[in-house]
């Protein structure tokens, strides 16, 4: 029997949601604080011991001391080797990863070298999106599971998979692709993924470049320690967002509080390609925080 590849393994620990396999077994989950609570199906109990936690894809059961990963739990609920578990995994996913390292570029001093990265990395996060439960369900809340839509706005997701697709951490190639993910902003001085957990949204100008990238954590404010922002972005100064094809074909102006929204604009007022300014009224989707804005337009 062929070895599984480690990296393989470690990208489906983080890409298949533990919460949602344990709820297909058919388990009670009951949310406390940022933690889902069930019955330990490896000692027996009448109160919920064993938490899960969906921020970070892990089990711990304060009752017998049990704990590990996605696939730790399928291997022990279920019986099955490491073998069938990974091809169980696999198929959670859709398809194999393909876990072809990104190439670092030449240099994120220039704006070719900068876009090339930002797309490098926009484009894993949009194939994550589609292998994240968690993910889809968060589109379906948001009203923004079209297909449509996800493809014409590019939205991914960042699921801490990034550095098991990165060149290995001692090579020349591994040091200097760690830099410049650093540099962009996209990965911090620790080294976790600056967007893990999150919706993510790219900025596009009337170019086709990159200006900014902007993440909505998926999870709600309890599930993350007091203070942690839910809205993230690039580092760097922070401008609003203009559709500049419809500014320049429509005389429409469709104010929206979030780049969600107006992502939802787009869906709920007709055809993506007319770029959410059809009516000849001006639409204002904002509250009250944002009326200095609106007060400016």
């Amino acid at each position: 029997m062929p070895r599984i590849n480690e990296a393989e393994l470690q990208h489906l620990k983080q890409a298949v949601s533990l919460v949602a396999l344990a709820q297909q077994q058919g388990r009670v989950l009951i949310k406390q604080g940022k933690e889902l609570m069930t019955l330990c199906p490896f000692h027996d109990e009448k109160t919920p011991s064993m938490a899960l936690s969906p921020e970070k894809n892990l089990y711990h059961c304060f009752g017998c001391g049990e704990s590990g990963s996605v696939l730790d739990w399928l291997i022990k609920t279920e019986k099955i080797s490491l073998h069938k578990a990974y091809q169980r995994l696999c198929a959670e996913v859709g398809q194999v990863p393909q876990l072809a390292p990104l190439p670092p570029v030449a240099s994120v001093e220039e704006p070719a070298g900068r876009q090339a990265l930002l797309q490098q990395v926009l484009a894993l996060y949009q194939q994550t999106l589609f292998s994240s439960t968690e993910a889809q369900h968060y589109l379906q809340q948001r009203g923004l599971a079209d297909a449509e839509l996800v493809a014409h706005f590019q939205l991914g997701f960042a699921n801490r998979t990034l550095g098991y697709r990165l060149p290995a951490r001692k090579t020349r190639e591994g040091v200097k692709m760690r830099q410049q993910l650093q540099q962009l902003g996209l990965t911090r001085g620790s080294g976790h993924e600056h967007f893990t957990g999150s919706l993510v949204i790219p900025v596009v100008g009337a170019n086709g470049e990159i200006g900014q990238i902007y993440g909505r954590k998926i999870y709600p404010a309890e599930n993350y320690r007091p203070g942690t922002p839910l809205h993230l972005y690039l580092s760097g100064r922070h401008q609003g967002v203009f559709n500049e094809v419809a500014l320049l074909q429509h005389k429409t102006v469709v104010l929206c509080e979030s780049l969600i929204v107006g992502c939802r604009g787009a869906l709920c007022h007709g055809s993506l390609w007319r770029q959410w300014c059809h009516r000849r009224s001006l639409a204002l989707f904002c509250r009250q925080r944002c009326q200095a804005g609106v007060d400016r337009l």
